[in-house]
């Protein structure tokens, strides 16, 4: 016990939390680890003290009175407090600035990341190592750039031919370029164009259009018998892709903008020669990349 001789009585005491805390009546909120000792009442304060200090305000001599009587009696300190009026203080210390500096830099525990080998499961909430290089997201990139260029070409030749008779296509949702599941891209590979555009939802900015909207433009230019789409829709992903790939072919899909035109566009942006010819590879070994992926998995 320590003395200061004008207005308080320091008790100091070890405390425990009383998980019946109820702030409808007067249930304690802190009691002391022996039995004998609760404390009904208390009132928080920021201080310098001790966190386990209680503080008895009041005079000296009455303080010191309550504590020779607990020390031989069993009354209990709810009693006490309340006939003679005592408030406990329960001060918190706050964190100085050595403090808060040595908790920034202070390691309280080390994480060892081992490396696993193979795919993180779906569950798995550990970062991926992916980047802009990764073959997948290349493959991806490749693929939405594909199918806005095949677009934009079908496009043109709506406007500049028959514009009065049949409406335009409109991007389709992302899930056939960002899909990069073997067997779905096997199957894409072999898949005409017309049932690509008709299978799938176009793209979900387009809130005022049916999800199938696509699917009526085909319609209407197969209603209309204009060979020259027609021939197009006819074509598979894989046969219009090496077209669009093949930089001397300028018979098929006269005016389609090309891969070319595609690496122009990313050289504006990235300014890296490593990712333009990774990207340029890829590219090139675009199909081989699932059908070889898809034989070993059969």
């Amino acid at each position: 016990m320590k003395e200061n001789m004008k207005e308080e009585l320091i008790i100091n005491n070890i405390f425990i939390i009383d998980e019946s805390i109820n702030t409808n009546n007067k249930t304690a909120s802190f009691k002391p680890l022996k039995n004998k000792y609760s404390i009904k009442q208390c009132s928080m304060q920021k201080t310098k003290k001790s966190q386990n200090t209680i503080i008895i305000n009041r005079e000296i001599m009455d303080a010191q009175n309550l504590v020779k009587e607990l020390e031989n009696s069993d009354t209990n300190l709810d009693e006490q407090l309340t006939n003679s009026g005592i408030s406990i203080v329960i001060p918190l210390e706050e964190p100085t600035k050595t403090s808060k500096k040595f908790l920034k830099k202070k390691k309280l525990f080390e994480i060892n990341n081992i490396k696993k080998i193979g795919r993180k499961p779906k569950t798995s909430i550990m970062k991926s190592n992916h980047t802009k290089f990764s073959h997948d997201n290349i493959l991806r990139k490749l693929k939405v750039k594909f199918f806005s260029k095949i677009i934009n070409y079908i496009n043109s030749l709506i406007l500049s031919k028959y514009r009065n008779k049949i409406k335009l296509l409109k991007p389709l949702k992302g899930k056939v370029a960002q899909d990069n599941n073997i067997r779905f891209n096997y199957k894409l590979l072999n898949t005409k164009l017309k049932d690509i555009f008709c299978s799938y939802e176009i793209n979900g900015k387009f809130k005022l259009k049916d999800k199938y909207y696509n699917k009526e433009v085909i319609n209407s230019i197969y209603e209309g018998n204009i060979t020259e789409l027609i021939n197009i829709f006819e074509m598979t992903f894989i046969d219009i892709f090496k077209i669009f790939r093949d930089l001397n072919e300028n018979e098929k899909l006269n005016g389609m903008e090309k891969l070319d035109s595609v690496i122009r566009e990313i050289k504006l942006k990235e300014h890296n020669e490593e990712y333009l010819n990774k990207f340029k590879s890829v590219a090139m070994n675009f199909e081989n990349y699932y059908l070889c992926k898809n034989a070993r998995k059969q």
